[in-house]
């Protein structure tokens, strides 16, 4: 339909695998994979996760393939939603705000029930969720856009994904033409954790950096805080039922090993 998506480093690589697509924020592909999935079939599964009926998503995100670049717009905890459930196995997840805290004076002498859910539904499939944590986990490494260097001993499974939205050029023009970026966004995972870190101004304002040299950056000092309550034997795929077979591929050539 006349729209042409372009790489942000503005080449192109011919063909490549899924993951160092990912791992590399290579636009094009995001494109393409949207294009065969299908709009409709995409809102309808972000329609589950954020219970928001789909109208109301064709409406305020549009209803064409830049959705594939994040043309959608998010708040962080519409945008964490959308990781947990991915991370949570493809089980529906509820936000839930604390409002109150108190302690044994300030209740009925009758133990309270202190906290309960009802029964998560599945609205992803879980084996697609296990691949996609698995491609997650490729922004990370060493050829991905935050690639997080520690010592064997040190390491932990990790998986995130950054974000870059650019600034209109009619927002550039309102800033004496100033460079720089709209959005810098960061979503971060690791066993148990979901978090997500946007840095930006609500007036749109340019300012210099990229989604993994702010808020990846952000995240990474949270994630530094919290590593020593991580254990090494946690995994970040946890045990699912499935139609699947795990196989080892080459992450360079793509082919079975």
């Amino acid at each position: 339909g006349g729209y042409t998506p372009k790489n942000w480093y503005g080449s192109y690589k011919g063909y490549i695998t899924a993951r160092h697509a990912l791992a590399q924020s290579v636009n094009t592909v995001a494109v393409k994979l949207l294009q065969e999935v299908g709009v409709g079939y995409f809102l309808e599964k972000m329609s589950l996760i954020l219970s928001i009926p789909v109208p109301e998503l064709k409406e305020r995100f549009g209803n064409n393939l830049s959705l594939a670049l994040g043309s959608g717009e998010l708040s962080p905890m519409e945008l964490a939603m959308v990781y947990s459930t991915i991370a949570n196995g493809g089980f529906k997840v509820r936000p839930r705000k604390i409002l109150k805290i108190t302690d044994d004076d300030d209740i009925d002498r009758t133990p309270p029930e202190l906290y309960s859910d009802e029964a998560s539904e599945q609205i992803l499939d879980p084996v697609a969720c296990a691949m996609a944590m698995n491609l997650l986990e490729s922004v990370l490494s060493g050829e991905g856009t935050l690639p997080v260097r520690v010592k064997d001993k040190d390491k932990i499974p990790l998986a995130g994904k950054t974000g870059t939205v650019q600034t209109p050029k009619k927002a550039a023009v309102k800033w004496g033409n100033r460079k720089g970026i709209r959005d810098s966004w960061f979503a971060g995972i690791f066993p148990g954790n979901v978090t997500t870190v946007w840095v930006g101004n609500d007036q749109s304002a340019p300012f210099p950096g990229s989604g993994a040299g702010i808020s990846g950056q952000v995240w990474l000092r949270y994630l530094n805080f919290m590593r020593s309550r991580i254990s090494p034997d946690e995994k970040l795929i946890k045990p699912f039922e499935g139609d699947y077979v795990q196989v080892d591929i080459c992450g360079e050539l793509g082919i079975l090993l």
